[in-house]
């Protein structure tokens, strides 16, 4: 049996609710935010902006097309580094080139998450713009960053699709630091959703943690999707209203929550983290408010 925490009511604005056992929340800024959770960047929730390249007079266009795969994309990280990218250099930050022509290219930038490597996508383009992404057969989840997670005291200090553009940035001659602050996210699957909220629950030993989350009705969920890892030799268990969704044993495991089954909006809802040995589990909920 896990200890038995105080509940905190968490709320976003008055409507989106989360109570919280041991919950740390990622902001824009990458800031811990403890225990609550509040409206407004860098304070738990993400606002998902489109490029400016998916409009008209986008950078791609500008170069005699738009060259970025945004049918092919998912939750993605993007940024404008302030100079032309010599592709040449930038194909470097690949181990598999996808793409390659005079104005962009797409490829693979292997990023370490703690259990294994993941496959980022990453477009760049001579007008400045470096884009990470996962394709939208993935689940947003897999932005979760589990590399150098404290889970005594769970927080995201990047996500991995920033730190593949910090990759990238290391072969163009980009100081990172320089751009970090200026990433920005957009899910190109869903692009009427406005925001990401993202939760985290962590053990450095066996038991229970729990979050309880309640979606209102008026609310659009796009997705909810879960990133849920075993640190040891053990196997690490999720469940939602006491069903096990998934588990994992000395890996980690990405996959989708059902909105119309398991976390159906107008309904409290418990999310169980039980850990054998060491280990974690993040959510994401992709949505927009009305």
């Amino acid at each position: 049996m896990g200890k038995k925490l105080d509940l905190k009511v968490l709320a976003v604005l008055t409507a989106l609710v989360l109570i919280a056992g041991s919950v740390a929340m990622y902001g824009y800024s990458g800031t811990e935010v403890g225990k609550g959770i509040s409206e407004g960047e860098g304070k738990g929730i993400i606002s998902l902006m489109p490029p400016p390249f998916i409009g008209v007079a986008g950078a791609a266009e500008a170069m005699g097309g738009n060259a970025f795969p945004k049918d092919e994309a998912g939750i993605a990280a993007y940024v404008n580094v302030g100079k032309s990218i010599n592709i040449t250099e930038a194909v470097k930050a690949f181990t598999q080139t996808e793409e390659l022509s005079q104005t962009h290219a797409i490829g693979i930038v292997p990023i370490d998450n703690k259990r294994g490597m993941i496959n980022v996508h990453v477009y760049v383009d001579t007008g400045g713009y470096v884009v990470a992404y996962f394709k939208n057969t993935e689940p947003a989840s897999k932005i979760i960053k589990w590399s150098g997670m404290d889970f005594n005291n769970p927080k995201i200090e990047d996500f991995i699709t920033n730190a593949a553009i910090k990759e990238m940035c290391a072969k163009i001659d980009v100081y990172y630091l320089d751009i970090k602050d200026d990433i920005k996210y957009y899910d190109f699957e869903y692009p009427d959703a406005k925001k990401m909220v993202i939760f985290l629950n962590a053990r450095s030993s066996g038991g229970d943690e729990y979050s309880h989350i309640s979606i209102p009705g008026r609310y659009r969920l796009y997705e909810a999707s879960y990133s849920l890892i075993s640190d040891t030799r053990d196997r690490n268990y999720l469940y939602v209203d006491g069903k096990r969704i998934a588990s994992a044993w000395e890996g980690l495991t990405t996959g989708t929550y059902d909105p119309g089954d398991v976390l159906t909006r107008g309904n409290p809802h418990t999310i169980k983290l039980s850990v054998a040995g060491r280990g974690g589990v993040g959510s994401i909920l992709i949505y927009k408010e009305g």
